[in-house]
């Protein structure tokens, strides 16, 4: 089954900011991105669904966007002794 998704705020990560933008589904697999549906070719085939998101936020794909800020924040705290042999190299520095 084919679907064509379309928001005219889309951030396909081929831009720096979203935009008006079609994408062109088949098998749960993007098949092809466009700018707008009649870039996909797909106006003569009755069996695509076509749904419209208007102003909706789209991010095709996987986006694995998140952070460690934890971590990060101990990393801050911390200091790197490795190069150290005694309490007087760890004093020194």
């Amino acid at each position: 089954m084919k679907k064509v998704l379309l928001s005219n705020n889309m951030f396909t990560g081929l831009g720096e900011f979203p935009g008006p933008a079609a994408i062109l589904v088949e098998d749960n697999t993007i098949i092809k991105i466009a700018s707008s549906v009649k870039e996909l070719n797909v106006s003569n085939d009755e069996s695509v669904e076509i749904y419209d998101f208007v102003d909706q936020l789209i991010m095709p794909g996987f986006h694995n966007f998140h952070l460690h800020l934890f971590p990060g924040a101990l990393q801050l705290e911390s200091f790197d002794l490795s190069h150290t042999k005694s309490t007087d190299d760890i004093i020194k520095h």
